[in-house]
């Protein structure tokens, strides 16, 4: 097995045959056909390929399963046909074979690549004259922005606007290419830097009126409105926050030498209403407690169409206590000087300035251990520092995301439990921004909650920081009747930074083998999100194939 990234075309007019009976497999140019042995043969007329997704996060733990099937005329599969897989903007594939197999069929893993941008990537297939292909959508970057100042004097120099880039999982997307058109106070183009980040600096027009200034980055348009007027003409917020947050990405950050700026992190504060709507306009001065300084300076900034204000905290070159850089948002419904003026309010994040680079991992040894109500699978975070020696007493800090829940049902099947058909069919997550809050809008299958419920799966850590091998234990415990029809992501923090102070695991919530081969109906036997109503693809194994993913009808109710 191998990754290949270019296309390789099969050599052209290959004729696709299997021969009848004992015969090997046919091969030939146009107008001949020749086979090893015998007379009869099979031959290939069809060439057909399905994606088990329609659409991926770019947060680059997500795959696309792509099958090709080649057939008769009469709908025969072939078996022995030669394949060849192709993808397109810069992603990457594992084929499973060069040629199909008994069953007629080839797969192929397909990933988005290092390209983190929202983009279409085609799977082709090729073989022989026969060709196929289809497409699937990369998803999941957002691109905010904020004015530094928001209201701008005519003709005024130095004037900044600073956009960030991230993921579906609120990751930097570094090394993007970014462009911005500013009208009258022109164009410019580089890409971002490592934390996601890009500072375009311009020069007022000499005419009063709305200046709009649009990027593109990673796939996606932030468009930023600046007022160029002596005096601030933005208008105040007309609703009152009842959801302000403000956090700081990384929570960890390196200290900057030689009067360099590059090492930052962003500061989000974000708005939202009563029903979880955003809230534009509300201004913000972000002040920091020392150890550097803010990129906004104290000038009032504005949340934007997403209900962001952002900013970003720039360290010294002194490295700082755990959690010392304490950055305060103080906010308003109208335009303010100080903190401690009517109406406003004040929220804080912390975050820490540490000049030792770290690397961690996960890993598990794929284990369930069966309590009484509940499976529990424990996972190991080893840390070491840059010469790869293990860093004892790094704190770590596990979160976990429930990214789809599944549909179906298991049968007994010989001598285990197997998911039958039709299914399993996965769902989206229903809570698509993760806010914890229920909207009529998102709950897809109509039952009245967000599916999943974020209390499906309890993360905890069983040592909080790194033993004198670098290594701490984390766990997670679930329901046993969840256990198969949840995918789930885990999150790992180091209290240090570096560039790979993160760590992820994504998998499907384990069940034990001895629970699937017993003769008793598993907790798990019938997935509590519901079963499949409509035609899927088929399961006869465990553990369940890949699934089909939302939204589709099977989602959109809640049996």
């Amino acid at each position: 097995m191998r990754t290949i990234q270019a296309m390789v075309l099969l050599a052209a007019g290959l004729l696709l045959s299997s021969c009848g009976g004992s015969n090997s497999t046919c091969y030939g140019g146009p107008g001949s056909t020749k086979c090893s042995s015998g007379t009869t043969s099979t031959t290939a007329t069809a060439l057909t390929i399905q994606l088990d997704k329609t659409s991926i996060s770019n947060a680059g733990s997500d795959v696309v399963t792509a099958t090709a099937t080649a057939a008769t005329a009469g709908g025969q599969t072939v078996s022995g046909v030669p394949v060849t897989f192709s993808v397109d903007n810069g992603a990457v594939f594992t084929a499973s074979s060069t040629t199909t197999d008994a069953s007629g069929i080839v797969t192929a893993t397909v990933s988005i690549g290092s390209d983190k941008a929202d983009r279409t990537i085609t799977v082709a297939v090729t073989s022989g004259s026969l060709s196929a292909s289809a497409s699937f959508a990369v998803t999941g970057a957002t691109l905010s922005s904020t004015a530094s100042p928001a209201v701008v004097p005519p003709s005024s120099t130095g004037n900044k606007v600073a956009f960030l880039l991230q993921d579906a999982a609120g990751n930097a997307m570094a090394g993007q290419a970014i462009d911005i058109a500013a009208g009258p106070a022109g164009v410019a183009s580089g890409v971002t830097d490592s934390n996601g980040a890009y500072t375009f600096t311009y020069t007022a027009p000499a005419a009063t009126g709305t200046l709009s200034i649009a990027a593109t980055a990673g796939g996606v348009q932030a468009v930023q409105d600046v007022q160029v007027q002596a005096t601030s003409t933005v208008p105040p917020a007309t609703v009152t926050p009842t959801s302000a947050t403000v956090a700081a990405n990384p929570s960890v950050v390196s200290p900057n030498v030689n009067a360099s700026t590059n090492n930052q992190a962003a500061v989000i504060a974000q708005f939202r209403d009563a029903g979880n709507s955003v809230i534009p306009n509300i201004r913000v001065r972000f002040f920091v407690s020392g150890y550097g300084a803010l990129s906004t300076g104290s000038s009032i900034v504005y949340s934007d169409a997403n209900g962001r204000a952002i900013t970003a905290f720039v360290p010294g070159s002194v490295p700082s206590p755990k959690d010392g850089v304490t950055i305060t948002a103080c906010f308003s419904l109208v335009d303010f000087n100080l903190c401690t003026d009517s109406g406003v309010t004040s929220i804080t994040t912390t975050l820490t300035v540490a000049s030792d680079p770290l690397s961690i991992s996960i890993g598990t040894d794929n284990l369930i251990v069966i309590g009484d109500l509940t499976y529990t699978q424990r996972f190991v975070v080893t840390a070491v520092d840059i010469a790869g020696r293990a860093k004892a007493n790094v704190q770590i800090t596990p979160s976990i995301d429930l990214q789809y829940y599944f549909k179906g049902r298991y049968a007994y099947s010989g001598s285990q439990w197997a998911i039958v058909a039709p299914g399993p069919v996965g769902c989206q997550n229903e809570d698509i921004d993760r806010t914890g809050y229920y909207q009529a809008s998102q709950d897809i299958n109509q039952n009245g909650q967000i599916d999943p419920r974020k209390s499906d799966v309890v993360i905890s850590p069983v040592s909080v920081t790194t033993d004198s091998s670098g290594m701490a234990i984390l766990q997670i415990e679930y329901p046993k009747n969840v256990g198969s029809w949840l995918e789930y992501q885990i999150l790992v923090s180091a209290g240090v930074n570096g560039t790979e102070g993160r760590a992820t695991w994504t998998s499907v919530l384990g069940v034990p083998v001895t629970d699937i081969t017993a003769a008793g109906a598993p907790a798990f036997v019938r997935s509590p999100y519901g079963v499949v109503t409509t035609t899927a693809v088929p399961s006869i194994n465990f553990p369940p194939p890949a699934p089909v993913r939302g939204p589709v009808p099977p989602c959109e109710n809640a049996d």
